[in-house]
């Protein structure tokens, strides 16, 4: 929900008067932060547009465009001045001038000069039963019947009085063809034999079958600021679709990045990136992987989707209960029950939320293949995206030309039932991995008896370290739980580099000093907070854990660890509340294809088990299984050795041209050593 000018001054007004903003936030079904922001914006009072100082892609275009927009000056201007062919203005200063920027940046230098554009007044017209209705062809490539893979084109109609519609499938886009579909449509007879199989194929083509409604469309959209920018050539895009299995015209919209190939030798098949969690947004991290992916993008789009409640497509986020967020609400909110209620109310007014299920993520993402008009794509998944990928190729694996999945959370079933057995053998592997580094062996001598001593420090409740808040940098007395020492440990193991903190992390929480363990911890709380849309998260873990997680096999595996059966409590709690979607029935049973998959796990991985991926792997005919020896969940770590099974593997679709071998020289990163 936007805020408007209206209801923030009176938000302003009651906040004054005492009304504490975490009330009003719920009262407009706001998040906190976003009131807070828009009252602070009040209080500083209009402010000059800093962009307008900054360089543009039309600096020095300025008086081309005044040309073009005199030339245009015979009628055809709308609203305030503003010229009615923004595109056409774009189009000219590309062809004609050399123009390299965006058609938003056009838009935005128009809307400067000229303002805002008028809002035209709106005619609703009714038109009565059987007078009107609407057609629009789409292709459909690679339709299996008799055997063979052919390309169809589709008409569909809709009816304009009762929204009815109908699908023809025929071989050519011709008026013959269109004629065809009309008398078959009108006619009240019973279906003949090819009549029956018309239906047949036709329900075979996505937006024909009731599961898409409508041929999806891609606008053009702004793409967001970034830390770390996408080099050019990029587009965003919005792709708005009919949602699945709807018949109440409901429509979604996702939010798409694609990084062009940057050379002219364009593979017609891209790579999809499909980003991790459940929840983390792809576009959030576009900048960092397409540095990471320059070789495979010099011939290839790179494709960063934010599936549905993600990013800027509709982020699923629960506010923090802090008022204001402070570092302790980084170390205690993590799967807190109280949140989750607290912001379901308001969640259940804005969406369904049984609608985020990995198999309608793996639908909505062949719906942008669809859109972006690419016959197969590359897919890329780590992760949870792992897990997404697959889906894709159970339920669209004709558009998958290839899938590489790093650090692969399959089988999220599992997760409960596995997360603190995963925990001990990370700690075992620690502790083993230390004993034989002569330099850690050297410094910490019994780094197991330094887990026990710093366990043994919450017998008499929780501790209390003085820590930097990684939000504002001030500084904070925050309290430690043992349930946050056992989940901080587990967040510490999944990258090497914060890895290499743990013994010396450890060695000090023993002494009763745990400042640079819970630094550690409120430090991870908040990147994982900051990445992750939560609510999203916990609707497919709700769907896809809760409900086949045997609690009794559960607690019976957590006995004696350090985990316990905190976490497996807390979530299956939330679980009891929060709406559950619905799953296929072959959700939980392995994908078998023969679309070639790359598989690299870390043998050190304390999250997604390296174990259930291999088994998952042994399923697919022409898949490539790498455990990597000394790697954690950050598989990114291997460098250039990725790279290389990376970029051979997309090049070639072929898993037998990989050379895993150079995974054995990885090196993990070096023990922090006392200071």
């Amino acid at each position: 929900m936007k805020l408007t000018k209206e209801q923030v001054m009176v938000a302003n007004g009651m906040n004054e008067r005492g009304t504490s903003v975490r009330q009003l936030a719920r009262q407009l079904g706001v998040t906190e932060g976003a009131l807070r922001y828009r009252l602070k914006k009040l209080e500083e009072g209009p402010q000059e547009d800093g962009r307008s100082r900054q360089a543009t892609a039309l600096d020095g275009y300025e008086a081309v465009v005044e040309g073009i927009q005199v030339a245009l000056e015979d009628g055809r201007l709308t609203g305030e001045g503003r010229p009615s062919q923004a595109r056409t203005i774009y189009e000219l200063l590309v062809r004609d001038h050399g123009y390299e920027g965006s058609y938003q940046s056009v838009v935005r230098h128009l809307r400067r000069k000229h303002g805002a554009p008028r809002v035209r007044a709106l005619r609703r017209v009714e038109t009565p039963p059987g007078v009107q209705a609407q057609h629009d062809w789409f292709e459909v490539p690679r339709v299996p019947i008799g055997g063979r893979r052919r390309r169809l084109q589709a008409l569909i109609g809709t009816l304009s009085y009762s929204r009815g519609k109908f699908c023809w499938a025929s071989e050519e886009q011709s008026q013959l063809a269109w004629h065809t579909a009309g008398l078959r449509c009108g006619r009240r007879r019973s279906r003949s034999r090819d009549a029956a199989l018309a239906v047949f194929v036709v329900s075979t083509i996505p937006g024909c079958g009731g599961t898409q409604q409508a041929a999806p469309t891609a606008e053009p959209a702004t793409c967001p600021e970034s830390p770390v920018p996408v080099p050019a050539p990029v587009q965003c895009h919005h792709v708005t679709f009919a949602e699945h299995s709807r018949e109440n015209g409901a429509e979604r919209q996702l939010f798409v990045v694609v990084a062009g190939a940057t050379t002219e030798s364009r593979s017609p098949d891209p790579i999809f990136f499909i980003a991790g969690g459940p929840g983390q947004a792809a576009s959030g991290v576009a900048g960092y992987f397409t540095q990471q992916m320059a070789e495979l993008r010099e011939s290839r789009d790179i494709v960063f989707i934010d599936h549905r409640g993600t990013g800027l497509s509709g982020a699923l986020q629960c506010p923090t209960l802090a008022d204001p967020p402070s570092a302790q609400a980084w170390i205690d909110e993590f799967l807190l029950p109280a949140r989750y209620q607290a912001c379901l109310e308001t969640l259940q007014r804005q969406e369904d939320l049984t609608r985020y299920t990995t198999a309608i993520i793996a639908d909505d993402i062949d719906v942008v293949r669809r859109a972006l008009g690419y016959e197969r794509v590359n897919l890329f998944g780590g992760s949870y995206g792992a897990e997404v990928a697959l889906e894709i190729i159970r339920r669209h694996g004709a558009g998958v030309r290839s899938a590489v999945l790093e650090a692969p959370g399959v089988d999220l079933s599992r997760h409960l039932v596995e997360t603190p057995v995963l925990l001990e053998a990370g700690i075992d592997t620690l502790v083993a991995d230390c004993a034989r580094d002569p330099r850690c062996a050297s410094a910490y001598p019994d780094l197991r008896q330094s887990i026990s001593a710093a366990l043994g420090r919450f017998e008499d409740g929780p501790v209390t370290a003085v820590i930097t808040d990684p939000a504002t940098g001030g500084e904070e007395t925050v309290r430690l739980t043992r349930e946050n020492f056992a989940d901080g440990l587990r967040f510490s193991l999944y990258y090497g580099a914060f890895a290499a903190e743990v013994p010396r992390n450890l060695t000090r929480a023993a002494r009763g000093d745990f400042t640079s363990y819970a630094q550690t911890v409120a430090q991870l709380s908040q990147i994982f907070s900051s990445q992750t849309a939560d609510a999203m998260n916990i609707s497919v873990r709700c769907a896809e854990v809760a409900p086949f997680t045997d609690p009794d096999e559960a607690r019976r595996l957590a006995e004696g660890t350090m985990l316990g059966t905190q976490r497996l409590d807390r979530e299956l709690g939330i679980c009891d509340f929060w709406p559950r979607g619905s799953v296929p029935e072959n959700h939980r049973s392995p994908v078998s294809s023969d679309v070639p998959v790359l598989m690299v796990a870390g043998a050190w991985d304390v999250t997604a088990s390296p174990d259930l991926a291999e088994s998952a792997a042994a399923h697919l005919s022409n898949g490539l299984f790498v455990r990597a020896p000394r790697t954690r969940h950050d598989v990114m770590s291997l460098g250039p050795c990725l790279h290389q099974m990376r970029r051979v593997f997309i090049e070639t679709a072929d898993p037998g041209a990989v050379d895993a071998s150079c995974v054995e020289a990885a090196e993990r990163p070096a023990y922090v050593l006392p200071a």
